[in-house]
């Protein structure tokens, strides 16, 4: 796995920017994207990747994504379906664990 900020993408808001209105980031080759983006992930070996945006009541939060480090990739419509799914799973269960651990902190702080 890879940690990258949202400052390492060129800040929150333009990386946002990227995503389609599926909350899907698409790319099949890193080669063309501006500059700077081609060269943060070209660090990381990544040829081509597909991202699925994590919202919480409508605000982005993060992404899930998958690379391809080996090849360029021409993300097929049942690989997005999918990923995406899997993205909006992910994003459902991170979330509740989330509320279940700020209730978990409510609740000891109310017992004090």
């Amino acid at each position: 796995f890879i940690n990258y900020s949202y400052y390492d993408f060129g800040g929150r808001e333009h990386y946002i920017e990227m995503f389609n209105d599926n909350g899907s980031l698409v790319c099949p080759d890193v080669n063309l994207l501006p500059e700077y983006y081609r060269k943060l992930l070209a660090s990381a070996n990544i040829r081509s990747m597909f991202q699925c945006a994590i919202y919480d009541g409508g605000d982005f939060k993060g992404f899930m994504g998958v690379d391809d480090c080996v090849h360029t990739r021409f993300w097929t419509p049942e690989q997005i379906e999918i990923f995406s799914m899997a993205g909006k799973l992910l994003s459902v269960y991170i979330l509740k664990m989330r509320m279940k651990e700020k209730l978990s902190v409510l609740e000891k702080e109310g017992d004090k």
